[in-house]
């Protein structure tokens, strides 16, 4: 007579189906990182291109910062973007860029104030 265990018997397709589901998910993520990165990079390449072209000094840091803070924009689904800018020894800054095109179902952003530094960057 054959005996049989009372443990189920080890499926192995089914015990790597959340192993794989990770794997995909973080694969997703990976992409979706790197198409952003290469998407920023390609914009920062365009705005360095334009500005050296040009030879313009002034501007330059400006539509560079407005860039990224575009690109940001759009990456992370109209999330709240901006940049403020902090002079060096001040322990409050001003918001300085924020999207150009705000999201359509939103009010426009209108930021007026300072913003508190948290920490000291060297």
């Amino acid at each position: 007579m054959q005996q049989y265990s009372s443990l189920p018997e080890q499926n192995s397709q089914v015990d790597a189906t959340p192993t794989v589901l990770t794997t995909i998910q973080q694969l997703r993520a990976e992409l979706w990182l790197e198409r952003s990165l290469n998407r920023l990079q390609n914009r920062l390449n365009d705005c360095l291109v334009n500005l050296t072209s040009n030879q313009q000094t002034g501007a330059g840091e400006a539509e560079i910062f407005q860039t990224v803070v575009n690109e940001l924009n759009s990456v992370l689904n109209n999330s709240k973007v901006a940049i403020a800018l902090v002079e060096p020894q001040q322990t409050v800054g001003k918001v300085c860029f924020v999207p150009t095109s705000p999201p359509q179902n939103l009010p426009s952003l209108v930021l007026k104030g300072m913003v508190k530094k948290k920490k000291n960057f060297v």
